[in-house]
């Protein structure tokens, strides 16, 4: 899940990941955030985390809102290598990712929703 954001790779390397250990916490962010809109607009949670366009808004998000902000408020620290900062740095990109709660694209919410190939099913 390699994006093309310049600040990627610092905001792994403040929190101490890896790619697949960095798209893994992505990932989770990614689908506690499906559960928050699935319950805010009554959609089957499985079906939004299914969805690639989902996945694809929420990875911009993530880029825009949590990297980008995270490298520019915490740059100067970044670059100094502060002993025992992962823990702190892991903390606050956390809570970057939880205000990405707040946000939402209501277009591909409605075309989720439209979309009955995207339905999950149990067997």
């Amino acid at each position: 899940m390699t994006t093309n954001n310049a600040n990627r790779q610092p905001t792994m390397n403040a929190i101490g990941y890896n790619e697949w250990g960095y798209d893994n916490l992505i990932h989770r962010f990614f689908v506690t955030w499906c559960e928050v809109m699935a319950d805010k607009f009554f959609y089957k949670d499985r079906d939004l985390i299914n969805s690639a366009a989902l996945f694809n808004y929420y990875k911009t998000q993530w880029s825009i809102l949590v990297e980008n902000k995270f490298v520019r408020e915490y740059g100067g620290y970044i670059s100094n290598n502060i002993p025992d900062s992962q823990k702190i740095y892991h903390g606050i990109i956390c809570e970057y990712g939880n205000e990405l709660e707040n946000y939402y694209p209501a277009s591909i919410l409605k075309d989720t929703k439209q979309n009955r190939d995207l339905q999950f099913h149990l067997n």
